[in-house]
């Protein structure tokens, strides 16, 4: 009887968990993406920038690229939307969400879970939906520390039944943090800064087994949000069939967001810059680009004379000049003693 009706139970969180995406500004889901032979949405990360945003906003490059995010259906941030959700929750309302005019949905980081406020106040942590041709499930790596248990867990093995049963040819998953980049020495080391389980996930021997079982004619793909400071905004690898990624935002010249353009049956991905630089594939950001990046020596010279002025009139400057004449005078005078 208890077997009955636990199955019961999940069948039924399972159906409202396919129903619809939840956003996070409160604007409702369109429904005919699950039929729209044509869309296009938007995937990045870490919206609020790096940690010396204390402004209770969005990153600089996102607020002045508002006419981007309602020019697609749909963003999906992968993470760290705020910086603090108990405090910038009610600037974002008033000052960004009411400038969307298109659904924002999130997968949940570090700095968006504060007790139970985002569940309470925001939107569920994660969940499932579909768009045709094409399968999302967004899951909540804060939950469990990396790891992926219980309710989350049963809600993923049935996204992936239903996926392998469907006609869909893409399965996209979306996570703040690369839980499928902890086990692997190289990757830790280049996104060494990640937010990073302190006892080791379950992706090896829960998860990966699971996205294996998809069939190898079916495209997957795994977008997550959080990759510390790097000189890109993307990175890409892929593990037989299945493709992982990472791109954020920093608040910085190279942030760029990942357009997602969906036609014919199709998915196409196309790198766009923020500020107006030159960008590669997405494709083309491999660990390679990471392992060889060297950081351009920059100086700005126009800052020479208040170096200079600012050193020499700290007193500390000054210090230093005279104990290294006192240093002079006592090896001056020993030097004297020793010639007679």
């Amino acid at each position: 009887m208890n077997k009955l009706k636990y199955l019961l139970l999940f069948i039924l969180c399972s159906h409202q968990l396919w129903a619809q995406p939840y956003s996070v500004n409160s604007l409702r889901w369109d429904s005919s993406l699950a039929q729209l032979p044509e869309y296009t949405f938007i995937i990045s990360g870490h919206f609020y920038g790096d940690g010396f945003n204390k402004t209770h906003y969005p990153a600089n490059t996102i607020l002045g690229n508002i006419e981007l995010l309602n020019s697609v259906d749909f963003t999906l941030c992968l993470g760290d939307l705020y910086r603090d959700v108990r405090y910038d929750h009610t600037f974002y309302k008033k000052h960004f969400y009411s400038q969307l005019k298109k659904p924002l949905l999130n997968a949940v980081g570090n700095h968006d879970i504060s007790g139970s406020f985002y569940q309470d106040f925001i939107a569920p942590t994660f969940y499932r939906f579909k768009t045709l041709g094409v399968h999302h499930i967004v899951l909540d790596t804060e939950l469990d520390d990396s790891s992926i248990e219980g309710e989350q867990l049963n809600s993923l093995k049935a996204g992936i039944n239903a996926f392998n049963e469907s006609t869909a040819s893409y399965l996209m998953i979306y996570s703040h943090r690369p839980i499928w980049a902890e086990e692997d020495s190289v990757l830790q080391r280049v996104f060494s800064d990640n937010t990073q389980s302190d006892f080791g996930s379950n992706f090896q021997t829960d998860v990966e087994p699971l996205l294996q079982q998809i069939n190898s004619g079916k495209q997957v793909y795994w977008f997550s949000g959080s990759m510390g400071a790097q000189p890109y905004a993307f990175f890409y690898q892929k593990r037989e069939h299945i493709h992982y990624a990472i791109t954020a935002i920093r608040g910085a010249d190279k942030d760029a967001v990942l357009l997602v353009h969906y036609k014919d049956g199709s998915l196409n991905f196309q790198t766009h810059s923020l500020t107006g630089q030159k960008l590669l594939a997405f494709e083309d950001y491999t660990v390679d680009k990471f392992t060889t990046y060297e950081a351009p020596l920059e100086i700005n010279y126009r800052l020479i004379p208040l170096w200079v002025k600012n050193t020499i009139f700290h007193r500390y400057f000054w210090y230093g000049v005279l104990v290294g004449l006192l240093v002079i005078f006592v090896v001056m005078n020993l030097k004297s003693k020793l010639k007679r």
